[in-house]
């Protein structure tokens, strides 16, 4: 009698070490595939992969801004973030911007500031 029941505590304990390694292995595997956040700092700093698209409100050619409302991340989302002042990056040209018009602004990441809404675009252009 003791060794069925020495037995069952055998396989027992062989079945939760097996469970422990597949578990492990499930999340070793999640964690490979997701990304790092060395990964995500390498995205944020790529100008392109920063997008919004907004409405030209007004444009200060003496002081090189120009306002955008309704401003949203050009991934498809909803969620109007406000009036935002934009400061064009070097290559920029808002001479032709007009108010009223939609324009899809390149976001550097570094200088998106929440607090004070404004943020350099390193690309500006319109939509038709």
């Amino acid at each position: 009698m003791r060794k069925s029941g020495s037995l069952i505590y055998l396989l027992g304990s062989v079945g939760l070490i097996l469970l422990a390694i597949l578990l492990t292995a499930l999340i070793q595997r999640a964690k490979d595939t997701s990304s790092t956040g060395a990964d995500i700092r390498a995205r944020a700093g790529n100008p392109s992969t920063l997008q919004m698209t907004g409405q030209v409100e007004s444009v200060d050619n003496n002081k090189e801004v120009f306002v955008v409302d309704n401003l949203k991340f050009s991934d498809g989302s909803e969620q109007d973030l406000g009036k935002w002042t934009v400061t064009p990056g070097p290559n920029a040209d808002i001479s032709k911007l007009t108010s009223g018009r939609t324009v899809v602004l390149g976001v550097e990441a570094a200088t998106f500031s929440i607090e004070k809404h404004t943020f350099r675009a390193l690309e500006v252009r319109q939509l038709r």
